[in-house]
């Protein structure tokens, strides 16, 4: 009996040692997880987090000292977490340059990632060309330039692009300065407008100076810009028929086109309501119905240049009626002449 015993008591004796070690691999399993989903949740890459037992090594960069914490303080509380070895670093600021003119543009300063950094210079020279680029931007991990979004960067290069304005744009700190001149209040409207629907998750700084036109190019601008401040060129709906409203505007342009010298683009935009492949095509079939119009009245064809981009180039919100009114437009652009 006293043998049995024994035994029994050696076999408890076992069983508290052997359970943990056997329970072990299920909680590292529940701390790992555990673990991701707080770095998960605050932004943070699955691969940040290394897991050993009940030990957590964090590591890599973070975009402020609040993730941080609040990425450790998760873990922490977890039950089964037993020690959280906290290596995060934190990003600085990066900064973003961009200054265009008519035909060129120049890009510098410092963006988070090689990826992020072609992703700008791509975009640029498909719409520039490259040699209009001059490329002086680095990429560095430790930078951030707050919620990044190449499609958003993208937008707002395009939204530069189509203005053919003098900018100089510093993207920074959750802010984008926008500086430069324009030649109308029309003009301004509209930068402002692209650039906080493309970045709405950077605060717009305006500083923009509105100057009187120095050429005969520019003077053509700004009295195509007078002349549609507070007017659109009306169509027909979901149609490029002109209406009777539409052709008065058109014939404004005319008298303009007729005492100044100089060739423009004409451009059509729609809300993003219905297909892209629609509206795409009917803001091209838009803008060539303005042309015509413009050539029966006696304006050389020569003088034009006609683009559609549909939905693509926003300058306020298409979530409202006011927004979506203010996106369905046509816009006229004098051209730098070669």
């Amino acid at each position: 009996m006293k043998g049995l015993l024994i035994l029994a008591l050696i076999g408890l004796l076992a069983l508290i040692v052997l359970c943990p070690a056997c329970r072990a691999p299920a909680i590292e399993t529940e701390v790992r997880d555990a673990a991701v989903s707080c770095a998960l949740d605050e932004g943070l890459k699955a691969e940040q987090v290394k897991v050993s037992g009940r030990d957590v090594t964090l590591a890599g960069f973070v975009p402020s000292e609040a993730v941080r914490t609040t990425v450790v303080g998760c873990i922490e509380a977890f039950p089964g977490s037993r020690t959280v070895v906290d290596r995060l670093q934190i990003m600085t600021a990066g900064a973003l340059h961009i200054l265009t003119s008519y035909g060129e543009i120049s890009i510098s300063g410092v963006v988070p990632s090689a990826a992020a950094r072609d992703a700008l210079i791509d975009e640029a020279v498909a719409l520039w060309g490259a040699d209009a680029v001059s490329d002086e931007l680095k990429a560095d991990p430790g930078r951030t330039l707050g919620a990044w979004s190449g499609d958003s960067f993208a937008a707002a290069l395009a939204a530069l692009h189509h203005s053919r304005r003098d900018l100089d744009i510093e993207i920074t700190n959750g802010q984008v300065i926008i500086g430069g001149t324009v030649l109308s209040e029309l003009a301004r409207t509209r930068m402002l407008g692209a650039a906080t629907t493309t970045l709405p998750e950077f605060e717009i700084v305006d500083r923009l100076t509105v100057r009187q036109p120095t050429d005969a190019r520019e003077v053509l601008q700004a009295d195509l810009d007078n002349l549609l401040n507070g007017k659109v060129v009306e169509f027909a709906t979901d149609s490029a028929e002109l209406t009777a409203a539409g052709r008065a505007v058109l014939d404004q342009v005319v008298a303009i086109m007729k005492r100044n010298p100089g060739r423009i683009e004409i451009s059509g935009h729609t809300d993003a309501t219905g297909a892209p492949e629609h509206n795409l095509e009917l803001s091209r079939q838009r803008a060539e119905s303005a042309a015509r119009y413009l050539v029966s009245r006696g304006i050389d064809a020569g003088r034009f240049e006609t683009l559609g981009h549909g939905a693509n180039r926003p300058i306020d919100s298409n979530a409202t009626a006011e927004g979506r009114q203010a996106n369905r437009r046509t816009e006229f652009h004098s051209l730098k002449e070669n």
